[in-house]
């Protein structure tokens, strides 16, 4: 039995000096995943499952051979932000 907790790696979003910034275009994800959690490789591009239950999406990232596998929930609506 996996343990979720021990598995997942979690994605921090922090303040970073802007040319130390790595831009990753998400508008992808969100079209296709609205609402669903994804396990994405190492290069947080390349989606290796997909669904509504994030233990599930865990066991087939796992199955496929991918350890620790980046979970993101995509969310359902995106919002502005000016900063």
């Amino acid at each position: 039995m996996l343990k979720l907790v021990k598995n997942i790696k979690m994605a921090i979003i922090s303040t970073i000096k802007h040319e130390d910034a790595m831009v990753v275009d998400l508008t992808p994800l969100y079209l296709s995943y609205k609402g669903e959690w994804v396990a994405l490789k190492d290069d947080e591009i390349s989606v290796i499952s997909h669904g509504n239950n994030v233990r599930k999406v865990l066991e087939s990232a796992v199955n496929k051979g991918f350890e620790n596998p980046i979970l993101f929930k995509v969310p359902t609506s995106t919002i502005s932000y000016i900063g």
